[in-house]
């Protein structure tokens, strides 16, 4: 499969929910689930939380703004060809 987005997304593909990850403090805490958690988002906050050590760097920072973020998941193959290449052109026949 090819998540694609006209825009830099961050994404996961785990074994474990975000809620998951959020509640184990180790490794060894999590229970890997059967299936595999897709999870897609328009951005993702800079290392650092602050409590222990400085937060993030201005520019690493998420601000507070009206967005729209839009991506597409669609079926690959490698017979397909490369996947940049295959992903540039899904996006250029979307914007038609």
């Amino acid at each position: 499969m090819m998540v694609t987005a006209d825009n830099l997304m961050n994404f996961s593909a785990l074994h474990y929910t975000p809620l998951d990850l959020g509640k184990a403090n180790y490794p060894y805490e999590l229970t890997r689930r059967k299936k595999t958690i897709l999870t897609v988002d328009m951005q993702h906050c800079g290392l650092g939380g602050g409590s222990c050590c400085p937060g993030p760097m201005g520019k690493y920072q998420m601000k507070t703004e009206k967005a729209t973020f839009s991506f597409s998941i669609r079926p690959y193959h490698g017979n397909m060809g490369n996947m940049e290449d295959v992903s540039k052109m899904n996006s250029a026949i979307k914007k038609k």
